[in-house]
């Protein structure tokens, strides 16, 4: 009969599941899961059926580069008539995995960047990390007001995290 076997690790209180390993027959069945982890933690193998065997456990230390995502990476458009800016906001997303610190986001000199729409704009943010990550933030981004006619393209939001590879959103405006 197949079986179904979880994979939990300890929090200090309760197992708590990490993945769950589906169709593992009479024969066994061999899998994988990368756990990343920054500290010490124990695991278990964890079945409601008959007795499982295990072998060959195998369990590597690795380590992961700290990453920055920033998506879309271009916002054209960004365009407003002369004496009437700022220009509408527009989006995109930063997040990071395996962070050993903060992301700083820093806006280029005649764009101004915020965590809200309606929000106070400034030409930096600092998003917290927690345990390594940023979750998925929505960065609001925008023309400043008072600028001459003319065009404003190529400038670049800079994303940046100890260790990370720098990330920018290329933006565009008249």
């Amino acid at each position: 009969a197949d079986r179904t076997v979880v994979l939990q690790y300890y929090d200090g209180l309760s197992w708590v599941d990490i993945t769950t390993f589906t169709g593992i027959g009479n024969t066994g069945a061999t899998f994988t899961y990368n756990l990343n982890v920054s500290s010490s933690t124990t695991l278990r193998l964890s079945t409601a059926s008959a007795a499982i065997y295990i072998h060959d456990i195998i369990i590597s230390l690795y380590s992961i580069a700290p990453t920055i995502t920033l998506t879309p990476t271009t916002l054209t458009g960004l365009n407003y008539v002369q004496g009437s800016g700022p220009s509408a906001n527009q989006t995109f997303t930063c997040e990071g995995t395996n962070l050993t610190n903060d992301i700083l986001l820093t806006a280029p000199t005649n764009y101004e960047i915020s965590t809200t729409a309606g929000g106070s704009f400034g030409t930096d943010i600092t998003l917290t990390q927690s345990g390594g990550s940023v979750s998925a933030t929505t960065i609001y981004v925008r023309l400043i007001a008072g600028l001459p006619a003319g065009n404003y393209n190529s400038e670049t939001v800079t994303a940046t995290s100890t260790g990370a590879t720098s990330k920018t959103v290329t933006l565009s405006g008249t």
